[in-house]
């Protein structure tokens, strides 16, 4: 299972590799009751922003600035299907605020729900934070299959903006999304050039190596990403995958072990295990991990069809 990966959106201000955020949301409501927890969200304390949340009365509780900060938490735990029915409670209690407007098309992206995002999205005229509403656009024509207006969008983001990160990797994986690897390499190294040892946009690098067909890029970046995240599960898991490739099922082997044992519920990784057994000639192997896989995922969309395939496995 290749892992699924969409531009990077902006929302409203968690500060991490995967969601940017400009300053913004429902200031003033309250704030001398959620002072304490904007912070902890503000600078991925997760943990105890999650027992602040849960540990306020109900009348905080049934407030948008609760809801808010909610989702604002679980999209920091990259849980952005969590996020989205406080992200609408929020909108419900305090009108149609642009900030939780836009984090709600960002999540909704994530989940790919690209149509209802662009909705919410054509509805924001706040020059404030024109650019993240922009992005998030041209992130959810992307995921809608509009490619070419995708691309056109983040090509003009880069030119307004040659110093953004964050628009040089969204421009690669549209180039990606188009099949042209070259143009998607040399956007990624931009993106490389301005955050050199951001995880997310050295696995672009290597992704758009690999479908170049330079392999020798593509390790050498995968593997540079797993010696800067030994303990992220994801790099581990790409790199696997990559190496599965490849016909490397040693080192295939160790990284998706690794992947598992950061993050065991990992369905895509107990997937992949299974998929790098199965191809190296370890039957067995692959069913129990098979297995593994619909025990987590149990609704993937892969569920049915892999079952078939276990059934037709045993009979070998």
């Amino acid at each position: 299972m290749r892992h699924h990966r969409i531009a990077l959106l902006m929302t409203m201000a968690l500060g991490c590799s995967v969601i940017q955020h400009v300053p913004g949301g429902l200031r003033g409501i309250n704030d001398q009751h959620f002072g304490e927890v904007t912070h902890m969200v503000a600078v991925g304390n997760t943990v105890q922003a999650r027992a602040l949340l849960a540990g306020m009365p109900p009348v905080l509780k049934s407030q948008a600035q609760w809801h808010y900060l909610k989702a604002r938490n679980l999209l920091a735990q990259h849980r952005p299907k969590d996020a989205i029915p406080h992200l609408r409670i929020a909108l419900q209690r305090a009108g149609n605020v642009p900030a939780i407007m836009n984090d709600l098309a960002a999540a909704l992206v994530m989940t790919g729900q690209p149509g209802e995002a662009i909705s919410w999205l054509q509805q924001i005229h706040v020059n404030s934070f024109k650019r993240q509403v922009a992005n998030n656009m041209a992130a959810a024509m992307l995921m809608s299959g509009r490619t070419g207006e995708a691309l056109n969008r983040f090509s003009m983001l880069t030119q307004s903006r040659p110093d953004d990160a964050v628009a040089w990797y969204n421009l690669s994986l549209a180039y990606l999304a188009a099949g042209r690897a070259t143009k998607a390499v040399s956007s990624m190294q931009r993106a490389v050039l301005l955050k050199p040892d951001d995880r997310d946009i050295l696995l672009g690098l290597a992704m758009a190596c690999e479908a170049e067909n330079n392999n020798a890029c593509a390790d050498l970046n995968y593997n540079k990403v797993v010696s800067l995240y030994y303990t992220d599960w994801k790099a581990h898991n790409d790199y696997g995958v990559f190496l599965a490739r490849q016909g490397r099922f040693s080192q295939a082997k160790q990284h998706l072990m690794q992947a598992i044992q950061l993050n065991p519920k990992c369905g895509a990784c107990l997937y992949n295990m299974g998929r790098m057994s199965e191809k190296s000639g370890h039957i067995k192997v692959a069913i129990a991990y098979y297995n593994r896989f619909l025990t987590v995922s149990p609704h993937s969309p892969l569920s049915s069809r892999l079952r078939r395939h276990m059934q037709t496995l045993k009979r070998r």
